[in-house]
């Protein structure tokens, strides 16, 4: 009986441990097979990421250097535009076409993507480009085949590309006006200075053999990548109409698998598109392993028995504080409905009633709210026990309620003393105190706390690290006074007219205002909505005028609730404009300063080059620029006009054309200068030296020879 009980026993050891050889069998299966999907979906996921990031940083390239130019430049939203009159206006004489002509070049120069821009008119087929004088609509003009072939196209009526047999990429933006929306008065476009460098991405990190694509309207614009495939098998693939932002395989018997995966444009006929070659299967243990290792394995094997020790954990430490979590849970889970007069104070001490109200905001990382109460609880029992009075402490989720019952007390010193005491013994927070005045009843009282908790969202305008009254409050939102009337309109036409300190001045009169208000005495406040809007106000007429400017910063990309976040309290958030907005000046400035200086070191070049002939308006049209542009530089950076600076440097060449040993007379001096005639080099010469060209002359060889 015992050796089949043996028997048995081993046969049931033998079976389970096969049961345990097919479990584990089994289980790695399913590993590697978790690990192969896993793998193929985290690569799908990767690509997608990636692509519509790079699909956002295009798109964005493309409606600030593109889309946005053209608007701003075509459209005159704010202020009159050159190029918008020359689709509106009829007019066809010459001053009116050098004056666009110049102006477009301008706008070129500042464009570091931007090649030549070309305008065409419809009403009269006229043709103006940065490529040639000429604008007539013919095979003679250089910009005659783009307009063509941009109206060749079956999308000429919305913004898009359009590629040149030579390679060149240009931009069409058509132009309509608003009195007749229906066809387009005419069309501007820009050619891309370096197309390879405007639509150039990395998908090397991807896969080193993937391949980016740029479609426009179904046709390729742009390749980046290995490009295995031809462009007609792309197309062919892509007619289909594939699915957008999910990657798909496309499976032929004559070519390879593709993993394909499209997203979409922001522009109109745009779209973007990677592929790379499939590898032979998930399920290739070869390619399994040279990509992972034994990474999927030891993974799977590591999860589990992490999730099995964070199991035994988990209940070991509920079992341990199931009492702590169990007193917490009924310490914080409080009635939401107000307490009554008899819950909060059942028996009467003192004949005063006052409420409480700490707001606290933690600024420290991976803070325990329930651990964070009880300190400042705690905090505020030892202050309130000190000072021999009936309290009562209840914690709210943000906040904490003190009610107290007291005979002889000052509220404003006794809370000016608790918040020094919990700044002191709490770190890393911030808080708010509101607080009644005293009341006869402790029924007045909850009605004034119940007041008090309706009004944190003074907290948004006025900052931590201050004190409320529920007086004030109510003062407060009593008010009608505002702070002013038409701020948008105000500080947009600073901004524009370059009156950056007035901005900031502007800003910093407003926040004395609002400090001024929150004193206690003071005889004029302002509302929440008052405060909001104009922050508001301020706040979307600078990040209107970043966008405007095209301008990188970070505000340029926040909404008005994650800067309050950031910085709450009015005087923060108009620091953080004023921050802004100083940032902006100084790199206008800078990169005014250094575009400037080079600018007119090319223009002191030209003039000694050209000393002779030179004009004002000469030069002018030499660096395609107004007169009075160049006349208004020349004043700014020499503290002389344009004449005086040329005068002077006329007579400073005679000087050295008389010194020299050639002897050339004055009236050879004359002409070589460009006078108009000797005499008038001599009055000149008179005016600035005291002394004729001849006297100098003989006065200088004189010296000369009395050295040697």
């Amino acid at each position: 009986m015992s050796s089949n009980s043996d028997k048995n026993f081993t046969y049931k050891k033998h079976f389970y441990f096969c049961i345990l050889l097919f479990l584990l069998f089994l289980f790695l299966s399913v590993s590697f097979f978790l690990a192969g999907v896993l793998q193929k979906r985290q690569q799908d996921k990767k690509i997608a990421q990636y692509i519509n990031y790079c699909a956002s940083n295009l798109d964005k390239s493309l409606s600030d250097d593109l889309y946005n130019f053209m608007e701003i430049n075509l459209y005159h939203y704010l202020k009159p535009s050159t190029f918008g009159q020359f689709f509106t206006s009829s007019s066809s004489d010459d001053d009116f076409l050098t004056r666009v002509r110049m102006s477009a070049i301008d706008s070129m120069r500042l464009q570091k993507n931007l090649k030549s821009l070309i305008l065409y008119r419809t009403s009269d087929s006229l043709l103006l480009s940065t490529l040639s004088v000429r604008t007539d609509f013919t095979d003679g003009n250089p910009a005659y085949s783009y307009v063509t072939a941009a109206f060749r196209s079956e999308h000429a009526r919305t913004p898009g590309f359009i590629s040149s047999s030579d390679g060149d990429i240009l931009y069409y933006f058509p132009f309509f006006e608003r009195s007749s929306p229906q066809e387009p008065a005419g069309c501007a476009m820009v050619q891309l200075r370096f197309p390879d460098e405007f639509f150039q991405i990395s998908v090397e990190q991807l896969n080193p053999k993937g391949t980016f694509l740029i479609l426009n309207n179904g046709q390729i614009l742009s390749i980046e990548g290995y490009n295995i495939l031809s462009s007609e098998v792309i197309e062919t693939i892509l007619r289909e109409t594939p699915p957008l932002g999910k990657v798909f395989t496309y499976d032929n018997a004559d070519i390879s698998k593709y993993s394909f995966y499209c997203a979409p444009s922001a522009m109109a006929g745009m779209q973007y598109v990677y592929y790379e070659p499939v590898s032979s299967g998930i399920f290739s243990s070869r390619q399994f392993f040279k990509d992972n290792g034994l990474a999927p394995f030891l993974f799977a094997c590591s999860t589990s028995v992490l999730f099995f020790l964070i199991a035994v954990f988990q209940l070991s430490w509920f079992e341990k504080h199931r009492a702590f979590l169990e007193s917490a849970a009924s310490q914080t889970a409080l009635p939401v409905q107000r307490l009554s007069a008899d819950a909060i104070f059942p028996s009467t001490q003192f004949s005063r009633y006052s409420g409480i109200l700490i707001e606290y905001k933690s600024t420290g990382e991976q803070v325990v709210l329930e651990r964070l109460q009880s300190t400042i609880c705690s905090s505020c029992e030892q202050y309130l026990s000190g000072c021999q009075i009936a309290y009562r402490i209840i914690p709210q989720q943000l906040y904490i309620c003190c009610y107290i019952n007291y005979s002889e007390y000052n509220m404003r010193v006794l809370t000016d003393s608790l918040k020094q005491i919990l700044y002191n013994t709490v770190e890393n927070c911030h808080f708010n105190f509101y607080f009644t005045n005293a009341l006869d009843s402790a029924g007045e009282m909850l009605d004034e706390v119940h007041y008090l908790q309706r009004s944190l969202h003074y907290t948004q305008v006025l900052g931590y690290g201050k004190r409320f009254s529920s007086s004030f409050i109510r003062s407060c939102d009593s008010s009608t006074a505002v702070l002013d009337t038409d701020i948008t309109p105000h500080i947009i036409e600073l901004l524009n007219s370059k009156n950056y300190d007035e901005v900031i001045q502007y800003l910093k009169r407003n926040q004395e205002k609002i400090s001024f208000s929150s004193a206690p005495n003071s005889a004029e406040q302002f509302s929440y909505n008052a405060i909001y809007h104009f922050m508001e106000s301020a706040f979307f007429a600078v990040k209107g005028y970043f966008l405007e400017k095209s301008y990188t910063h970070p505000l340029a990309c926040q909404n008005m609730s994650s800067v309050l976040q950031t910085h709450p309290g009015f005087d923060r958030f108009c620091d953080y404009l004023i921050q802004s907005v100083t940032e902006y000046r100084e790199s206008n400035e800078q990169s005014a300063s250094v575009h400037e200086k080079n600018f007119m070191e090319a223009v002191y070049l030209y003039i000694d080059q050209n000393l002779s002939s030179v004009t004002l308006s000469s030069m002018a049209e030499h660096f395609h620029i107004t007169s009075a542009h160049l006349s208004r530089m020349f004043k700014k950076n020499t503290d002389q006009n344009f004449s005086e600076y040329l005068s002077e440097k006329k007579l400073q060449k005679a000087i050295q054309l008389l010194e020299q040993d050639d002897k050339m007379n004055i009236n050879e001096i004359s002409k070589e200068l460009g006078y108009s005639t000797p005499a008038y080099f001599l009055t000149k010469f008179k005016e600035r030296y005291d002394i004729t060209p001849s006297a100098y002359r003989k006065s200088y060889l004189t010296k000369s020879a009395q050295k040697k």
